[in-house]
């Protein structure tokens, strides 16, 4: 009770009266981050705050138009909105657009200007709680203890930009970091105390480290705004600052729902000349930032609580853009879908350009292009500079991952002025080809064996015998029941046709019916139906295998004396467990599937009535394929 009662007391090193009010407002920083980032941009963008007096607004705007373009603009925000994640851990569109270089802002809005931004946060955290120990006696002169410490101590760095009008009559700064731009130096909380123990009533001393160092990750990086005008919503008295620096949250990485920290937020001193007016902004500008120091000490009961902090901003702002640059890229042959040849190497092959303004920059365009593990990129020219590339992967790729949509970038950059441009291609892999790292297995079987669409141990057996399938066959694969191997196979499906074409199982309310499937849904099918053959035998059967012929009449790996006690009507599914299977356990065909046909076969028809048709259809990178037809 005592260590739980410390914990409970220990929360004043969590909520200081502005971490109450943080946490009460938002307790994810991207409510926080898109708030700024709202705000900014409907300062930009309200059509109220936009007139056609402003001197600084170009003419021959049409109103109307102007209008409809801030709606668009608005309307993307908010769509922006509904894609951001509930925390840093993973990076939305906000964050990229944070992140991007001041480029194309004359395309986005005439009357703004962008300077790119730095900012650098420097916080240290030291915060104790000291208690007296416990005697039994009055006066008690034990000496105190510290009962609760908290200690934190980061260094982060954010990037973003300053988007302003020329006069600086309204300006938003925006900046945000990441986790791998915060370095975490120290973080430290610990409770410990006395608790009486024993007959005696002895105090006994307990010790709980909730926090140590090294066992901390960032949950959520920091970010910081500067906004002006300044709508508060809060009470009056509060608006001593324009400029809002949500704090980096810090948890445990063994345990993000356990005992966490947050940084320093902005003292909440009531002094007017904290506001960045645009005069003020003005100077910043010209002196390319600022940086400022604050030290402060909480007191909660003088003596025994306090929180002292140490916190730097250092911001710094670039020059401005002064030239506009175009980019657009295309591919040569206007393609976006490219695929492996079927030799061996296999090779990719694709012309990129780029269409610059200025002309004369076209030589400086730079390119960044995908990476595919296992497989060998050359470009020409070498360095991937220059207004055309030619790009040559050698080599299928491992992974089928390694297919599919693929980004490459380009990048032209004069002085302080850049813009950027990227296309989304997509790769395919050959699919009857043998080409793959592994070369043994036909493609399809390779990469379709990485998707969902595969299940337990398959392995290719269309080089086996036992492989013998037509366009009318249900015998996609096969499972040696009689050596039970520990894998199954399925067969070249090829034989089938092109497509794959199968007549596969799959219910209708309480009746089974028969559903056309082609492609990887076929290869699913197989997978799941022989399977199930597997699964059967290795957890009924395998643990009364045999190789004695004269302990196994029917030559099924089976001994005898145990088929025919526990499966009475010869179905290969247990009697035991028939009735829960939905078939008869007196009845070898309870269904009458075929001449030839069992319960345990039967089971294998209803495995394939568990897959969703089209379910991995995006996943499949075959040409032909699902989504190259």
């Amino acid at each position: 009770m005592a260590a739980k009662s410390a914990r409970l007391k220990y929360q004043f090193l969590r909520r200081s009266a502005s971490a109450e009010k943080l946490q009460r407002t938002s307790h994810d920083p991207w409510h926080s981050l898109l708030g700024a980032l709202l705000i900014a941009f409907a300062l930009i963008l309200a059509p109220a705050r936009v007139t056609l007096s402003q001197p600084d607004q170009p003419q021959g705007i049409n109103q109307k138009e102007l209008q409809k373009q801030m709606q668009e603009a608005l309307k993307k925000i908010q769509e922006m909105q509904k894609s951001l994640p509930s925390s840093f851990g993973t990076m939305g569109e906000a964050w990229k657009v944070l992140q991007q270089q001041c480029t194309g802002f004359d395309n986005q809005n005439p009357l703004f200007l962008c300077m790119p931004v730095k900012v650098t946060i420097i916080d240290d955290i030291n915060g104790e709680v000291w208690e007296q120990k416990p005697s039994g006696l009055l006066p008690n002169r034990e000496p105190k203890y510290i009962s609760h410490k908290r200690r934190l101590s980061y260094t982060a760095e954010g990037k973003g930009k300053l988007l302003y009008k020329k006069d600086f009559s309204q300006f938003n700064l925006l900046t945000a970091g990441t986790p791998e731009t915060t370095r975490i130096d120290g973080c430290l909380v610990y409770t410990q105390g006395y608790h009486f123990e024993g007959t005696n009533a002895r105090p006994v001393f307990y010790h709980e480290d909730l926090m140590t160092p090294g066992g901390s990750v960032v949950h959520s990086p920091f970010s910081f705004s500067i906004l002006y005008p300044f709508d508060l919503t809060g009470p009056a008295e509060e608006a001593t600052k324009n400029h809002i620096l949500q704090p980096l949250h810090v948890t445990q990485a063994k345990d993000p729902s356990g005992p966490d920290q947050w940084g320093s937020q902005l003292p909440n001193e009531n002094v007017k000349e904290e506001w960045v007016t645009p005069e003020k902004m003005k100077q910043l500008v010209a002196g390319h930032g600022f940086e400022k120091t604050y030290v402060w000490r909480e007191g909660y009961v003088p003596g025994r609580e306090w929180e002292e902090h140490r916190l730097t901003i250092k911001v710094e702002i670039g020059e401005p853009c002064t030239e506009k640059i175009e980019l657009a890229i295309r591919t040569q042959d206007n393609q976006d879908r490219y695929c492996f040849s079927g030799a061996a190497p296999g090779k990719l092959e694709f012309t990129l350009e780029a269409d610059v303004t200025p002309a004369a920059l076209a030589d400086e365009v730079k390119w960044e292009l995908p990476d595919l593990q296992g497989s060998e990129r050359v470009s020409t020219p070498a360095d991937a500079k220059g207004k055309v590339i030619k790009v040559t992967y050698t080599n299928l790729p491992q992974g089928n991952s390694d297919f599919g949509p693929k980004t490459v970038k380009a990048t032209v950059q004069q002085d302080r002025c850049q813009a950027q441009a990227q296309k989304e291609l997509r790769f395919f892999f050959p699919t009857w080809a043998r080409n793959n790292p592994g070369g043994s297995e036909p493609n399809w079987f390779y990469y379709w064996k990485q998707t969902s669409a595969a299940l337990g141990p398959a392995r290719f057996g269309g080089a086996s015998g036992t492989c013998v399938i037509s366009g009318d066959s249900r015998d996609l694969g096969y499972y040696r029941n009689k050596t039970f191997d520990s894998v199954y196979y399925v067969c070249d499906l090829r034989n089938l046709g092109e497509s794959f074409p199968f007549t596969a199982k799959q219910l209708d309310g309480a009746r089974m019916k028969d559903v056309r499937v082609t492609g990887i849904d076929t290869f699913a099918v197989a997978c799941l139906h022989e399977n199930a053959h597997y699964t059967h035998f290795t957890q009924w059967w395998k643990q009364y295998r045999t190789g004695d012929k004269f302990h196994d009449a029917n030559r099924n790996g089976i001994l005898d004396e145990k088929e025919e006690l526990l499966d009475k009507d010869g179905d290969l599914v247990p009697d035991a467990l028939e009735e829960g299977l939905h078939v008869d356990p007196k009845n070898r065909n309870t269904y009458g599937i075929g001449p030839n046909g069992d319960d345990e076969e039967f089971l294998c028809w209803m495995a394939e009535t568990t897959w969703k048709i089209g379910s991995a259809d995006m996943e499949d990178w075959a040409k032909p394929g699902k989504q190259w037809q």
